[in-house]
């Protein structure tokens, strides 16, 4: 009679090895969300307060009027003539802002948590600052959101005590007219 010996087989101590393995990777793909979702927060903290700030230049007199100015549109102290194009950045904000007020702008951060630009739009009606992430999140509250291709662009608008200052309706309107064509959510 043969005696049994104690002890696992090759083919189990296989099987538990590739289980482990199969946890293992999604424990590691769990925590890099986490991350990510830590960027993310830090990257919406950085962009409303960039989007405060460059609302607050809009909105600030032109330094090259005297007297009693006649602003744009007419209406006294309601924007300034800085005005950037779509897709402008920190940088080029920081420098339109030194050449119009011959003052430099307060520190801000240029780019992202994922180094990825901070972009600035700058018009009489609106300001917006904007960062793209290279993955399909679109879960940042009070931001708009457009998936394009597995990226998400994050739109942010000026906000104070946790609402859109001025008219959040005709912030929308103004974005759907400057960006016709893309899907916002």
């Amino acid at each position: 009679m043969r005696k049994q010996q104690a002890g696992f087989t090759l083919i189990e101590i296989t099987v538990a090895l590739i289980i482990l393995g199969t946890v293992f990777a999604f424990s590691f793909q769990a925590l890099g969300g986490v991350d990510d979702a830590t960027k993310l927060r830090g990257m919406a903290a950085q962009a409303q307060k960039l989007a405060n700030y460059v609302d607050r230049v809009r909105r600030a007199p032109s330094s090259i009027t005297v007297g009693s100015p006649v602003y744009p549109g007419g209406a006294p102290n309601t924007f300034t003539y800085l005005n950037l194009p779509a897709g402008s950045t920190v940088p080029d904000f920081r420098a339109a802002y030194l050449a119009e007020f011959g003052v430099a702008a307060e520190p801000t951060p240029s780019q992202s948590p994922f180094d990825t630009p901070y972009l600035i739009t700058i018009t009489p009606d609106i300001a917006f600052v904007e960062t793209t992430v290279g993955f399909d999140d679109a879960s940042i509250p009070g931001a708009e959101a457009t998936v394009v291709a597995g990226s998400t662009t994050f739109r942010f608008y000026p906000r104070l005590n946790g609402s859109v200052r001025g008219n959040a309706q005709s912030a929308r309107s103004a974005f759907q007219r400057n960006f016709m064509g893309e899907a916002v959510r």
